[in-house]
């Protein structure tokens, strides 16, 4: 299910020819994972930036070695930054991002979750720059050619940074996790149930009438809304493990690790009163005079054997949450 970041980074460089690295931080990675998966995983820590290697598109030794730059020039830590360097005789440009997951987002004082590292060999634009400049530009104007270059290739690199972005697991307007990343996420979750034989919860939800929202209010302030409502889902988790993403549309999904339908009743009318006490205005809809969503719960025990479509679950429980009414919670027997 999904995609992986290693193969998402490969389709990049095979596409724009640059090298890029996803880099967790240590404390992130402890936190998450368990002692035995970081050393099967993800390998030894690289020093100098207290991080491992979650996943690259060139080689361990050329990845390391970029690494090494950045942490040489201060680019891993802090807001993002962008750098010429010069190494074994060819120039790259060198632009590292802070990695923020959807809670940092939402709480600013929470740390980074690690780097993302992008690089290019950029030897022959600087060499083709500098034959220019030696027969054609005089010396008076050099340091402002110069900013020039480094601006184009900033931009450059920075959009397609961005790109990578979209990729590795955002929604682009509510800036929790998307689709692809939920993905990636459930079939993490559903393996680890059935390895510690626990159970796991599935919710599917999505905002009541928002069509009729988004033609009464208009696309700018049905943006806004779905903003709200993300926010409101996601503080609505308290623990560490719980999950939100948006699925699509109007179309939230929410995951509970080791949470059994009794537990997830409870997590999930919290979520529902959340949105409520929101109280954007919606005058045409048919359940309430504020924005309410209906949820559909799927919960089940899993162990090695198991093969359940959990997701098709939920989907059916949130049918007949809209048939029941709206703005309700229906649980899977």
């Amino acid at each position: 299910m999904g995609t992986s970041y290693s193969a998402i980074l490969a389709n990049i460089d095979e596409i724009q020819g640059i090298g890029s690295a996803v880099l967790l931080t240590k404390a992130h990675t402890e936190k998450n994972m368990w002692p035995e998966a970081i050393q099967k995983r993800m390998g030894h820590i690289i020093q100098g930036c207290e991080c491992f290697i979650e996943a690259s598109s060139r080689s361990v030794t050329e990845t390391k070695n970029m690494l090494l730059a950045a942490v040489l020039q201060e680019l891993v830590v802090g807001s993002n930054k962008l750098k010429i360097i010069k190494q074994a005789k060819k120039y790259y440009i060198l632009y590292s991002e802070p990695l923020r997951d959807y809670r940092g987002d939402l709480n600013p004082a929470l740390p980074d979750v690690g780097v993302t590292l992008i690089w290019e060999d950029i030897t022959a634009e600087i060499n083709q720059f500098n034959y220019d400049v030696k027969l054609n530009i005089l010396y008076g104007v050099l340091g402002f050619l110069m900013i020039e270059v480094v601006l184009f290739f900033a931009l450059k690199v920075e959009r397609k940074f961005h790109e990578i972005g979209d990729l590795v697991g955002l929604d682009g307007l509510t800036n929790i996790p998307n689709r692809r990343d939920f993905q990636l996420t459930l079939a993490n979750e559903i393996n680890r149930a059935k390895r510690y034989k626990q159970s796991l919860s599935i919710v599917m939800c999505d905002v009541d009438y928002f069509k009729l929202f988004n033609d009464c209010y208009g696309h700018v302030d049905g943006d806004d809304c779905l903003r709200k409502v993300a926010t409101a889902l996601a503080n609505s988790l308290k623990r560490g493990g719980d999950y939100v993403a948006r699925y699509g549309g109007e179309e939230f999904i929410i995951i509970l690790p080791n949470t059994t339908v009794e537990q997830a009743k409870k997590i999930t009318e919290k979520a529902r009163l959340a949105v409520m006490n929101l109280a954007i205005e919606h005058q045409d809809s048919k359940v309430n005079s504020v924005v309410t969503m209906s949820f559909g719960i799927a919960s089940v025990a899993l162990t090695e054997k198991d093969s359940v479509d959990i997701v098709s679950i939920a989907d059916e429980c949130l049918y007949q949450a809209k048939e029941q009414g709206r703005n309700r919670v229906v649980a899977s027997k």
